[in-house]
């Protein structure tokens, strides 16, 4: 092979960098190899460090740094906690299941607009109701835990940024799910207390019909805030899986497609909601269908996670 040279070293790396990425660790001087395979006359040790470090440098806007080609993607700083890995699992399981046991919701769930259909719904079922809201809230705190955790040891830079917003972003839709769940307890005793007033009414118990009527109209004013709140959380909750599932997907703590699905989760929520909004037929069913996406997701990111953890 004839030997060549080249005065400017740039364009030796340029040349050579498809070689290095297969070498670089391996060999503690791949450049160098990579010089002996092309039969390239190559400068001294000293000058390749040198130049080579100043090339990076100025080829930085281009991608070309030899150090952010080690450190970028695929680098987590270490293991997500135990703690945070089974609120990851178990928390999306809690908000899916017991979300689509609620009586108003399910597989035909009730219109929010036909308020007295809903409000009866709440006050026939008001104890398993009660159970369900807790259980769903702690649901939503054990997946926040869960992505606080794959926070921590998101590599520094891009990733950390974006995942810290998807965070910040969730930390405050759980504040505003326990306001959802709040009102939906609240709205939920007032159906029952309404639900006794009309059977009293209705057997002739004095006072009963006052009461009744009064409860009717706390109930639809409770009712009428909590689809209010209720569209407000999810745009809160869905435009934080935005920056969470890009920074997810650069991080290298799993593979970068399950991070691109909780991204474009988020996005087409947010579109579905905004043309049809939660407190609708269409989008109360909609919400439940991407809500059952969502826990999918964020499942297959813990499992993920655990596998990866056991090997």
């Amino acid at each position: 092979m004839t030997s060549r040279s080249y005065p400017d070293q740039r364009v030796f790396i340029e040349l050579c960098r498809p070689i290095d990425s297969y070498l670089v660790l391996q060999i503690r001087s791949p450049s160098r190899k990579c010089a002996q395979i092309a039969g390239i006359n190559y400068p001294p040790a000293q000058t390749e460090n040198r130049n080579l470090t100043q090339t990076s440098h100025r080829n930085s806007s281009h991608g070309s740094v030899w150090e952010a080609d080690m450190t970028t993607a695929g680098t987590p700083t270490g293991k997500i906690d135990a703690v945070a890995k089974w609120s990851l699992i178990i928390g999306p399981i809690l908000v899916v299941v017991f979300n689509f046991l609620m009586p108003t919701n399910g597989i035909e769930p009730i219109n929010p607009e036909n308020s007295d259909a809903y409000i009866k719904a709440l006050g026939d079922d008001s104890g398993i109701i009660n159970i369900y809201s807790i259980l769903i809230l702690l649901g939503i705190i054990l997946y926040t835990r869960g992505i606080i955790g794959l926070w921590r040891i998101a590599p520094e830079g891009q990733s950390r940024y974006r995942m810290m917003i998807g965070v910040m972003g969730s930390t405050a839709a759980l504040g505003l799910w326990a306001i959802v769940l709040g009102i939906t307890l609240a709205e939920t005793s007032v159906a029952e207390k309404l639900g006794t007033a009309i059977a009293g009414a209705q057997a002739g118990v004095p006072g009963a019909a006052e009461a009744a009527a009064g409860a009717t109209i706390i109930a639809k004013a409770l009712h009428a805030g909590l689809f209010g709140i209720y569209q407000t959380a999810t745009y809160v909750a869905y435009i934080s899986l935005i920056p969470l599932g890009g920074g997810l997907a650069i991080s290298g703590i799993v593979r970068k497609e399950f991070g691109w699905a909780i991204s474009s989760t988020g996005l087409v929520t947010i579109v579905l909601v905004s043309i049809f909004p939660v407190k609708t037929e269409e989008g109360v069913m909609i919400f439940g269908i991407m809500a059952l996406i969502w826990g999918i997701a964020f499942l297959a990111t813990a499992l993920q996670v655990a596998r990866q953890d056991m090997e």
